[in-house]
């Protein structure tokens, strides 16, 4: 749950998906790449696999609403697209076939309810994402460097205004 707040907050399209074998996913990519590819393409988005998960466990319609509420709604506070997060609003109502107005109110209860609380660990959670995003960025700008060690000159750099800047990179 940690890791899906994590990318919400950093604006990532997380996705599920939904393995029937007990394996590791390492082992299911071995035996069968394709299967694999085709499940990676089909991948649901978090919130979406998440109300289909709970509601196979949870097939009665009151108790299948009470998990959607403390397990999913957190989640969408997350999600800073307003968009997105109707779309999510309109696709539990509609599983929940209750008024999206309903989902709505509860969700602005659930991001009332821990705003001190929330607020000191909304903060956090947003450092730790950038923390995440930079250590990503740089690990893959490590890798193009080394497979192309010796041919790139010069690098675009994007800051926070989206206007790139160019660096020279240092030859060790």
């Amino acid at each position: 749950k940690k890791s899906a707040e994590l990318a919400l907050l950093a604006q990532m399209d997380v996705r599920a998906i939904a393995l029937t074998e007990n394996k590791d996913p390492a082992d299911i990519i071995l035996a069968d790449t394709l299967s694999w590819k085709a499940s990676v393409v089909s991948a649901s988005p978090i919130i979406e696999y998440m109300v289909n998960a709970i509601h196979n466990h949870y097939p009665d319609e009151r108790a299948f609403g009470l998990q959607v509420t403390n397990q999913v709604l957190p989640l969408l506070v997350y999600i800073q697209n307003k968009i997105d997060q109707a779309f999510f609003v309109r696709l539990i109502a509609s599983r929940l076939k209750v008024p999206e107005e309903s989902v709505w109110q509860q969700l602005a209860k659930v991001h009332i309810q821990g705003s001190s609380v929330e607020t000191n660990e909304t903060k956090q959670i947003e450092k730790e994402a950038r923390i995440v995003i930079i250590i990503k960025s740089l690990l893959g700008m490590q890798r193009v460097a080394e497979e192309h060690k010796g041919e790139i000159n010069e690098v675009l750099i994007f800051t926070n205004t989206n206007v790139p800047e160019y660096a020279s990179v240092i030859e060790p």
